[in-house]
């Protein structure tokens, strides 16, 4: 089902003047639906006014047709004299239905410790490691030369910090060669990182300077492991709430599409070839029943 969210099934297709008609003049009618007509200048004005392909705004529109239906057979209101007005409260009745039928509480703790397990991952906090880095943006013998009377420096300073502002102030005027000074935020094992650099990372064991010269396509690093964030996972008490939440809108959804699903195979739809044919420039019809 194409265009649809639980959400948005109550949309009043009136106020765009775009929803599905009772009669359509016979070059204008693309599909039928459950006796309603729906038109492709209908189809047109909901895609003008969504802002979706041609398939979009006709499946929504299908959808909604389909849903009014289920709404009626289960006779959720009375006819008036406004029927899309009607349409629409039967629809937001049928939801609200579901809604209260499918609610975060009927989620069974079974449910909610399944989700939990299979979700581990993404519920896990992995280490982090913050560091600043001071690169010369030279790969060559001379660059290297450069970078290890820089790390030198570094390692004897008493605050190794002032060095590393040093260059991250205004850079060394002085030198040929160019480098740069830069403070990195925590980063995990997956960040967007050059690899040479995230390995000497997490190969530390401890805060503090890297023994070593780190090689990148930038030139070579003299590298401070600033702060170690352990790893960190989340329990299933403090995220029950938010499963039972997701669990609940997922199973409202997938009611909805069983609905549109079961009136769609009992015929209910029909496609009109000749008014198919004009619509194709509007691209991605769906594929018509037979």
């Amino acid at each position: 089902m194409s265009g649809l969210a639980v959400a948005g099934c109550a949309r009043d297709s009136s106020d765009s003047g775009s929803g599905p008609s009772e009669t359509g003049s016979r070059n204008d009618v693309v599909a039928r639906v459950d006796g309603r007509v729906i038109s492709a200048s209908e189809v047109a004005a909901r895609m003008k006014a969504d802002g979706v392909s041609a398939e979009e705004a006709l499946d929504t529109m299908i959808d909604e047709v389909l849903l009014v239906a289920e709404a009626r057979r289960l006779e959720l209101s009375e006819t008036e004299e406004d029927e899309r007005a009607i349409d629409r409260l039967m629809v937001r009745s049928l939801l609200r239905d579901i809604e209260r039928e499918i609610t975060p509480e009927s989620i069974s703790k079974q449910e909610v410790r399944r989700d939990f397990e299979s979700h581990a991952e993404k519920l896990q906090s992995p280490e982090r490691r913050r560091s600043w880095h001071i690169v010369v943006k030279d790969r060559s013998e001379a660059g290297k030369a450069l970078a290890q009377s820089i790390l030198k420096r570094v390692r004897r300073a008493d605050d190794p910090r002032v060095v590393y502002e040093r260059y991250a102030d205004s850079g060394d005027d002085d030198a040929a060669i160019e480098v740069e000074a830069e403070e990195l935020p925590a980063i995990t094992m997956k960040a967007r990182i050059e690899r040479p650099y995230k390995e000497a990372l997490f190969s530390a064991e401890s805060p503090g300077l890297l023994n070593r010269l780190v090689e990148t396509s930038h030139g070579w690093h003299i590298v401070f492991l600033q702060e170690i964030v352990p790893a960190e996972r989340r329990t299933i008490d403090e995220v029950e709430d938010e499963i039972r939440e997701r669990l609940s809108q997922k199973k409202r959804f997938e009611s909805v599409v069983a609905i549109i699903d079961r009136l769609r195979a009992e015929g209910l739809v029909s496609y009109d070839d000749e008014g198919v044919e004009r619509l194709l420039s509007m691209r991605g019809l769906p594929e018509r029943a037979e």
